[in-house]
């Protein structure tokens, strides 16, 4: 774990008396702050003796004011240079939002947040329930209604509040200083140690029009900020991104529930670094496919996503790697999610991303748009539910690894520098539908497929199509009952000027379904060395075609013509005619030998002269 919490029960035992220092209630229409001797501090408005509450406290240090179950109006409470509050609300305290002039703020260029909790420049607070439930009426463009908002603050733990309708974020974390993007160790961040647990955030709203944004409801926000511990939370119609990063350092979401996005995206990853998404769910609802789940863009590096589970539409991509300002994602971990539809790598700039040990509906697809690099790419171990789509489909890369995955249908990679294909089980479809198992599509400079197993592809089993490819390595695989769709297929095929080389070495293949067991097309250098096939391997391009079991290309024997005879046919057991025949008597010949008579499956060694005894003759023959 990137990140310690502050644990609450320690928190709370070495700053807070077990009691309460001030006690906010209400009766009937009035509402009091007394202190623990009962001396009444105000009697005035909720958000008066709230405020009174507070402030009282900074007078001496610090401690606890306890707020009664009851509906309080209020617009603000600010806890500023303080230390050591504790703020807690006891179940059925609902503070509904009002406005009122002359309330706090925090001003950026690109917003206003008059937040109804806003705790800044402070330590050691401590927010323990409570709902907070607003209007959600727009208050002005770039105004921002937040529930609670925490600024160039440290040791904040905020537990088990709600935050309900609110125009704006829900829990905002903020705060000045500078993120580093070219090296964030060396950022300068004022907000930090921060834990956010078990509180409810519902109905954050968004206001657009046209394509201009007033208001994005942000469920909860880190921005500015580091160490931010986020853990059993729960969001529901989120009118932005539920849980969003903005330059932020070692945040952790973990155990969180997202329910019925709205608009944005579940997770919202933006220009952080260090931040570990683990065990979360999300839901939403069919028919969103706006919100892809987990999004990582601008320049991200060391992200862990981890054991989430993403019920999402399966037609969307519940992981997306994607920056259009092509800035670098970086050291990403992508590990033991299940999902429903895709995880999507379309950014320009990509390095060390590792996909390990998914449950995958449909695809992984690495795609980078405007390529800059796509380097040390690792697909590992991942399950794949759905035949009717390439389960993985790498395109524009430099280097990339495909390993021990288990999928029903296609691998696809094309415009590629180096590609590694591993160990993978390829099982194909139970229908006739267009499927080969492994495709090099084109301008793939080199690519390594070796120890995989390939059962049942409708069409070929590996497949090297399309020009400018340049070496192909096809070594150890086990392909069976290929080509079940389509009878004139070859299990392992290299079209027409598709590669400058392709070296197929030691594999096996049984039951082949089409007509052949390899095909080298024109303009194709190939060799294709011990290899276990059960069909002809047909040479169009150039090949060195050696030691195959089941496909005979060379041959030797001793063949013997008979004393008084003058001639002897030989069955050489080759695939087709030997190109090349030699032979060597083993005793004095009587006469001059040649061959004669080649055909597919004999030849015959003739001699001019009859020998007076048995004349044995040592032969080799080639294809």
């Amino acid at each position: 774990m990137l990140i310690r919490p502050v644990d609450r029960k320690i928190f709370e035992e070495r700053v807070f008396p077990r009691e309460y220092s001030v006690m906010v209630y209400t009766e009937g229409n009035n509402y009091y702050a007394k202190n623990q001797d009962g001396v009444t501090i105000c009697s005035n408005s909720p958000t008066a003796c709230l405020q009174k509450a507070v402030d009282y406290l900074q007078q001496f240090g610090g401690g606890r004011v306890l707020v009664r179950k009851g509906s309080y109006q209020v617009s603000q409470v600010v806890i500023d240079s303080a230390r050591d509050i504790m703020l807690e609300f006891e179940e059925g305290a609902v503070l509904n939002v009002v406005d009122a002039p002359d309330l706090k703020t925090y001003q950026t260029e690109d917003m206003i947040s008059m937040p109804v909790v806003y705790i800044v420049n402070s330590e050691n607070i401590y927010i323990k329930g409570g709902t907070i439930i607003d209007t959600g009426v727009l208050r002005g463009q770039n105004i921002y209604r937040d529930g609670v908002l925490v600024k160039n603050s440290k040791y904040v733990n905020i537990e088990g509040i709600v935050v309900k309708g609110v125009a704006g974020n829900g829990i905002r974390i903020n705060g000045q200083g500078t993120y580093d993007f070219s090296n964030p160790d060396n950022s300068n961040l004022l907000t930090k140690h921060v834990t956010i647990r078990n509180c409810r955030v519902e109905d954050t709203k968004t206001y657009k029009y046209d394509s201009t944004y007033y208001v994005k409801g942000f469920s909860i926000e880190i921005e500015h900020s580091e160490d931010v511990y986020v853990e059993r939370c729960t969001v529901y119609n989120s009118g932005e991104s539920s849980f969003r990063t903005h330059a932020a350092r070692k945040v952790v979401f973990i155990g969180n529930y997202v329910y019925n996005q709205i608009l944005g995206d579940p997770f919202d990853i933006w220009g952080s670094d260090n931040v570990v998404i683990a065990f979360n769910k999300v839901v939403v609802p069919q028919g969103n496919l706006t919100a892809s789940g987990i999004y990582l863009y601008l320049y991200t590096r060391n992200i862990y996503i981890i054991g989430n589970d993403v019920v999402t539409p399966s037609d969307a991509v519940q992981i997306s790697l994607y920056d259009v300002t092509g800035n670098t994602i970086e050291n990403v971990w992508i590990m033991y999610n299940r999902i429903p539809g895709y995880i999507g790598l379309a950014n320009s700039r990509m390095k060390n991303i590792y996909i390990i040990g998914n449950d995958i509906g449909k695809q992984i697809y690495v795609n980078p748009k405007n390529k800059v690099y796509a380097n040390n790419i690792v697909i590992e171990g991942n399950v794949f539910r759905d035949a009717s789509i390439n389960n993985i489909y790498v395109g524009n890369a430099d280097f990339v690894v495909i390993r021990r995955n288990y999928m029903p249908s296609t691998i696809m990679v094309e415009k590629t520098d180096k590609v590694i294909v591993e160990d993978n089980v390829i099982y194909g479809p139970s229908d006739t539908t267009y499927r080969p198992g492994i495709v090099i599509n084109g301008s793939v400079n080199y690519a390594l497929i070796m120890d995989n197993y390939i059962y049942n592809p409708t069409y070929q089993a590996i497949l090297v199509a399309n020009p400018n490819n340049g070496v192909v390595d096809v070594i150890r695989n086990i392909v069976e009952s290929a080509a079940s769709a389509c009878s004139g297929c070859a299990t392992i095929q290299a079209s027409n000027g598709s590669v400058s080389l392709v070296r197929i070495r030691n594999n096996i293949i049984r039951n082949s379904l089409g007509n052949r067991s390899v095909y080298i097309g024109t303009d194709v250098v190939a060799e294709i060395l011990d290899n276990i096939v059960d069909k002809p391997i047909d040479i169009n391009g150039t090949a060195v075609v050696r030691r195959n079991v089941g496909y005979v290309t060379e041959s030797s024997g001793v063949a013997t013509i008979a004393a008084g005879q003058t001639r002897v046919t030989v069955s050489h057991g080759l695939v087709r005619a030997p190109t090349k025949v030699l032979i060597t008597p083993l005793a004095s010949p009587p006469g001059k030998l040649w061959v004669e008579n080649i055909t597919s499956t004999s030849f015959d060694i003739v001699t001019d002269t009859a020998p007076t005894s048995d004349l044995p003759i040592a032969w080799y023959a080639e294809v």
